[in-house]
Formats: C-alpha cells, structure tokens, sequence
C-alpha cells in the first residue's frame, strides 16, 4: 500500500502562512492564487488497498500464496501466466468474489494524539471469465475473456495532529486539528487471452490488458481531504478549514502479459511471464477551499478557492516473474515464484509536465526508489473420494512495497480450500498480509509510521461445459 501523489501539500505551512497574513492585511488580496498555484499543487493522493505489486486473482491461487505462474491450470491464468491456459480440457465460466479489510495503526513518537487505527472494508467482483480450448490447424489453442479488478483504491485515514510553535519572541503559533482522508474507486481491466500449444511440452500465452473509458469497465476513482481545527496566534484565536477534493476519470490505457508454460517432465513444469508498463491517461478535477476566521478580530478572515481541470497519465511499471512447480503425486503439487517489479519507473505527469514519483512525489530518478523483489511459495493437497475431491492449500510470501532509500518489508500467509463435484468447482480462500513500521513516506507527521494489517477473503465458482 502506498500513496500516488502529483505534489505534496504541508497542512500546518498553509495556517502559518494564512496567519501572517493576517498580520499584513493588505497582502491577503494575494492569498487565494498563492494557494491555488504553489504551495495548493496539492496534497493528491491515491491509496492503493492491496499490494502494489502485480498480481492474478482466484481464490486458488491466493490459497497458495500466490505461488501459481508454473500451475496456472484455470481459466485465472490470464492474469498469473495465460501460457498456461492450454492446460483447459472443457470450456468454462468463472467468477471471483472478494472482501477485502484494511487497517493501518499509525503512531509517532513526536505526535502521540495521532496514534490511532483507520480499518476500512469493501467487497467486489474481483474477477469475471469465459474460456474455450480449441484445436485448429492440428494445434491446440486456447481464448478467454476477462474481466479483473486491479487495484482496489477505497482508503480511510482519519488522525488529529497538534502543533506548537514559536515564531519569534512572544509570538507562538498553537493549531490543534484533525485530518481526514477518504478514497474510493477502482483500476478495472478488460483482457482478452490467446494461448497457443508450440509443441506438446510448450506453450506460449498472450493477455492484452485494455483500460477502456467507460463507466462500466473502469470508474477512475476519487478522494476528499478535509482539515478542521482551532488555534491561537500571539494569543489571538482562531478557527480553521480546509478542504480539498480530485476526481481521476475518464481512464484509458492499455498494456500485454506474455508468459510460457514448459513441462520439463511429467512432474516438473517450469513458467514465466512478463507484463509490460501501461499509461493509464485521463482527466484530473480539482477542487480547493479554505476559510481561516478570528473570532475576536474578523477583519482579519481569509479565505481562498481553486479549481481546475488537467490532463494526467500515471504510468505503471513493466514486471516479470518466474515459478516451478513439482507435482510429487496426484495428491501433492508444490510451486515456487520470484517476481520483480520495476518501480523506479513508475512515474506521475500532470498537466503542466511534471513528471514525479508517486511512490513519495519526489523527482524521478532522484526520488530513491528501487525495484521490489517477491518470493512466494504454495502448496496444495487433493483429498480424493469417491465422486468428489476436497483440496487443501497453504502459502507463504515476501511481498515488500517500494519507499524511500529502502523498500518496506510485508509479509503474508495464505489459506484455502474448496470442493469439486461433477462440473462445478467452488473454492474459498483467506490471505492474510502484513508490515510493521511502514507507510513512513505517507503520513506528514513527524516519525510517524504505521503497522498495516490486511485481511482478504475470496470465494470462486468455476462451472465447466
């Protein structure tokens, strides 16, 4: 989980300026664009409520830890390695559902009234697909449609934060507040897959991943930041609000996911994929206010408002991913994947040209960000009775987000199980992911950090024809 952010915005900067132009009034007539236009490049985040690193959907594979580029035998290999889709025998339809619960603890050594949590729930279709295995000119070949959620971005943070300061002799600056933060929306995909049999140990895989405009496909998303307090300036008080709102829409963009499927032996498989950068592009609405009012001096008010609307892209970074898998019996498979994703490449442009790194709004190439490696390892079980099959699955992985200078470390774990009867396939999975001490480049608190808990529950119906 980690922040997008065209530009940062310091809450406490904007009530110190306001209040020493409160000391000069005849430079208040200034404010507004000051706000709009430097310092209000504003605060624009996007949080993103799962792992920013690339990864499929199914409750089977999520029981397994994610560990599935070398089994990959459903119709979500689209999303993991479409190499594998040749391993469909019938035709079938899939749908994924999941319920997926956040929660960051946020604490800071500096600022103890900002320790508190901000859990936030949501529930969606996860994924959505048809498949049909063919044959045509002597060689086995295999489409899918698919629909995937790929980033869930509904985030919660609400946290009070006081300041106290002295500006010069006598003259102290006091400004309790609180800070609230809300985020909803979604990055969708639309991916046709084609998979195609090279010779009987081989195959090769291709899913085009379209972010098309429509409403339907692919919402955009929106966030609302709000700061109210009260304080006192030289013993003057006061009351403050600030209120900012983006709107991210009219989404489009597109990208490919290669992989291939090598059964070395008739127990060992071998898989890799690669899944190139894409540009989402849109538009941006933003929408600022804010009213500082004195109580005992109302000559001294100010307030500003902005808004405008931009053109921005967001580009996310190319990734590529290796797995094996060793299936020890009919009862027993094992897998094994490493994946590396590319985030000093990652980039945010707004409509001005500034190009920034999201992960922290620094400069690109200057922002110390670095590639992330994961390493995920799953196991699953066949529990084989008469006219019926009961799995059972476990996984571990490393899961580590991009930061500055160094990459914060999570963990996770992996649970899952399901029945198999006759043509219908249901499983239910729970992954539970994890990291203490992070988030350090998200919250503008002094040596604040968060303990990040994340739990997510998906249920899976495949029915094959």
């Amino acid at each position: 989980m980690f922040d997008v952010r065209c530009s940062m915005f310091d809450v406490h900067s904007l009530i110190i300026r306001f209040s020493w132009l409160c000391l000069f009034p005849f430079l208040s007539s200034l404010s507004n664009a000051a706000y709009a236009f430097s310092d209000a490049t504003i605060f624009q985040q996007v949080r993103i409520a799962s792992s920013p690193n690339p990864v499929g959907s199914g409750a089977r594979a999520m029981g397994m830890g994610g560990a599935f580029i070398a089994v990959a035998d459903d119709a979500t290999a689209a999303s993991w390695n479409p190499g594998g889709l040749i391993q469909l025998e019938t035709a079938e339809a899939s749908m994924v559902l999941s319920r997926n619960r956040l929660g960051a603890w946020f604490s800071s050594p500096a600022h103890p009234e900002a320790q508190g949590g901000n859990p936030v729930s949501t529930s969606e279709i996860n994924y959505f697909s048809l498949a049909l295995p063919f044959r045509f000119l002597e060689k086995n070949m295999a489409f899918s449609l698919n629909h995937q959620n790929l980033y869930s971005l509904d985030s919660n943070i609400n946290f009070d934060y006081n300041l106290r300061q002295s500006l010069a002799p006598g003259f102290d600056f006091n400004f309790d507040r609180n800070i609230d933060f809300k985020q909803h929306g979604s990055i969708n995909s639309l991916s046709p897959a084609f998979c195609l049999q090279l010779a009987p140990e081989i195959s090769l895989g291709f899913t085009l991943n379209l972010y098309p405009r429509q409403a339907g496909v692919n919402r955009g998303w929106e966030n609302r930041y709000e700061s109210t307090g009260t304080g006192s300036l030289a013993g003057d008080p006061f009351s403050s609000r600030a209120a900012i709102k983006n709107r991210y829409h009219d989404l489009w963009g597109q990208n490919l996911n290669a992989g291939f499927l090598w059964n070395i032996t008739d127990r060992i498989t071998i898989g890799a994929v690669y899944k190139t950068a894409f540009k989402l592009k849109g538009r941006h609405d933003f929408f600022y206010e804010s009213r500082v009012e004195y109580p005992d001096s109302p000559w001294l008010d100010t307030q500003g408002q902005a808004s405008f609307d931009e053109s921005f892209s967001l580009r996310f970074p190319d990734s590529y991913g290796l797995g094996a898998a060793c299936r020890f019996s009919d009862e027993l498979t094992v897998s094994f994947d490493a994946y590396r994703t590319e985030w000093k490449k990652f980039a945010m442009r707004d409509g001005q040209g500034n190009v920034t790194s999201p992960v922290n709004g620094g400069e690109l190439g200057g922002s110390g960000i670095s590639a992330t490696n994961q390493f995920r390892f799953g196991a699953e079980y066949l529990w084989i009775k008469y006219r019926t099959i009961i799995p059972f699955r476990g996984g571990f992985f490393i899961d580590p987000e991009p930061a500055t200078n160094s990459n914060e470390a999570f963990y996770g774990v992996g649970l899952g199980t399901g029945w198999m009867f006759g043509n219908v396939v249901v499983d239910a999975a729970w992954q539970f992911r994890f990291g203490n001490r992070v988030e350090k480049d998200n919250i503008e608190v002094e040596n604040a950090s968060a303990d990040v808990r994340q739990h997510i529950f998906l249920l899976s119906a495949i029915v094959h024809f």
